[in-house]
């Protein structure tokens, strides 16, 4: 017997090409073809003494990872959503006319806010923000905005998710001292698995920059490859 297939069960896996294409459609046409990674970005705004970061980026990331992500594309929200809290911040301290410091603390305070909003995790937001962004200029100071931005930030996810996450769990047990070794044991090995992801993941997007390839062939291509995964 021969079984019929029900393609509209099967047209889902379609989604990240369409998505990836429709990024570089919209990428191609209305942002110059061009789109400045996130992080890299506001690393490159606060190092070069400004801490200016164009306005568009308040709603550049917002419309690709929307597109990207939303319809399955392999993607991670932290880089989007940090470009666009900071570049929020740093708009702010724009118009308000306040000093490179001040300028770097609210990009610091919205990229805080960013995370803590879509991980629901204030405390990671503080942290994030403190070791990734203000390494060079932070102060004691700056802990209380940074905080307050933070839990504002997971308090607006919950008003308007209405109590719902994109990552969400329930603690089944309580601590118990000694699964310790056990924590440091996968501490260590997720270590190990970063670092393999982020060599990887460099080398692949090396290799596809390399290829003599229009941009929608690529998409399509990447598309393709993220299908062949999800089967």
């Amino acid at each position: 017997w021969i079984k019929e297939i029900n393609i509209s069960r099967f047209a889902y896996l379609l989604f990240p090409v369409l998505g990836l294409v429709l990024t570089v459609v919209i990428i191609k046409i209305f942002f110059n073809g061009y789109i400045e990674k996130g992080i890299a970005m506001v690393l490159r705004a606060i190092a070069g003494k400004s801490s200016f970061i164009p306005l568009r980026h308040t709603y550049q990331h917002v419309i690709t990872s929307s597109l990207t992500v939303g319809l399955g594309g392999s993607a991670g929200l932290e880089a989007p959503i940090v470009a666009t809290g900071s570049a929020v911040g740093s708009n702010m301290a724009r118009i308000s006319d306040l000093n490179y410091r001040e300028r770097t603390l609210l990009i610091g305070c919205g990229a805080a806010a960013g995370i803590a909003a879509v991980f629901n995790a204030p405390i990671a937001g503080v942290i994030f923000a403190i070791e990734v962004l203000l390494t060079d200029v932070v102060v004691v100071s700056y802990f209380i905005p940074l905080i307050i931005s933070s839990v504002v930030g997971a308090l607006c996810s919950r008003i308007i998710l209405q109590e719902s996450f994109l990552f969400n769990f329930t603690l089944q047990e309580h601590f118990n001292y000694r699964n310790v070794p056990f924590y440091i044991v996968l501490g260590v090995l997720s270590g190990f698995t970063a670092l393999y992801y982020a060599r990887v993941f460099k080398g692949s997007e090396g290799r596809l920059h390399r290829w003599k390839i229009n941009a929608y062939t690529k998409a399509i291509f990447g598309g393709i490859v993220l299908v062949v995964l999800y089967i």
